[in-house]
């Protein structure tokens, strides 16, 4: 067994390491066993991985040394910019050159399976993306509108079955509520899971990789997921809960509530 196999078996998070990644080392783990499960689902054929938000290549990483993975589609418009729910985020040297760059650090890389496509969802066309993907991940803009039609575009081209993982679900979940929402008005087949820290789950159509032997730490680290986005979310509940805050929301309640009674006294009905 070489050293990558040995590290991926032990859900290494340093195979992380060699490009600067907004994951944590829970988020790492979640991803690593994720990977270890398509691989023992695919070992015959090898699978092709698709990415929309690459940035610096920082969740790239372990794949380029897979010998397993065939194919990996990086989708990434570049914008110097990004709308996002927190407020506008800026990416400094956000090319495709400065991420192959970076990604030329990691032993073992081969940069030769990666296919980077300049594109967001809304213009790329879902038919165009060829082989299929098993695996999509979503850690784009952090908007509702843009979540829900990335995972629209994903479901696409897995063609209604495969799996599609996201970043910052704590952040991005009313967009995951749209897209489940849909899956369930539409009755189309689908299973979720929640994974430490902030990586959430869609398995559709008939794909049962989910309930190989292979998930099992996963799927038993859904509280450790749901406790630790409760604790990051923390930060706008104690915000919202300062005194001046709470005044602002007593005289908005005064303002607005009609259903705001005065005091019982001269005047009251």
């Amino acid at each position: 067994m070489n050293d990558f196999e040995t590290r991926l078996k032990a859900s290494d998070p340093t195979l992380f390491s060699y490009v600067v990644s907004q994951s944590t080392d829970g988020d790492k783990r979640s991803l690593l066993g994720l990977q270890r499960t398509l691989r023992e689902a695919h070992r015959e054929k090898g699978y092709v991985y698709l990415e929309i938000g690459s940035y610096l290549g920082g969740s790239l990483q372990p794949y380029l040394p897979d010998p397993l993975c065939r194919k990996i589609i990086s989708i990434d418009p570049r914008p110097p910019a990004l709308p996002d729910i927190r407020g506008t985020l800026s990416y400094v040297e956000n090319t495709t050159e400065n991420m192959l760059r970076q990604l030329g650090r990691v032993p073992g890389a081969d940069l030769g399976k990666i296919v980077t496509l300049e594109e967001g969802t809304e213009t790329l066309n879902p038919a165009s993306i060829l082989p299929r993907p098993d695996f999509c991940f979503v850690d784009g803009e952090h908007t509702y509108a843009a979540v829900l039609r990335d995972s629209q575009f994903c479901q696409a081209v897995l063609q209604g079955s495969g799996w599609i993982a996201y970043h910052d679900a704590n952040i991005v979940y009313d967009g995951l509520l749209g897209f489940v929402a849909g899956l369930q008005q539409a009755e189309t087949g689908f299973r979720a899971y929640n994974f430490e820290d902030s990586i959430f789950l869609i398995e559709l159509g008939d794909c049962r990789w989910s309930e190989s032997a292979m998930m099992s730490g996963l799927r038993q680290s859904s509280a450790k997921g749901y406790l630790w986005s409760m604790h990051e979310n923390d930060i706008y509940r104690r915000f919202y809960n300062r005194r001046l805050c709470q005044f602002i929301r007593l005289v908005k309640g005064r303002i607005w509530n009609p259903v705001f009674k005065r005091p019982a006294g001269k005047g009251a009905t």
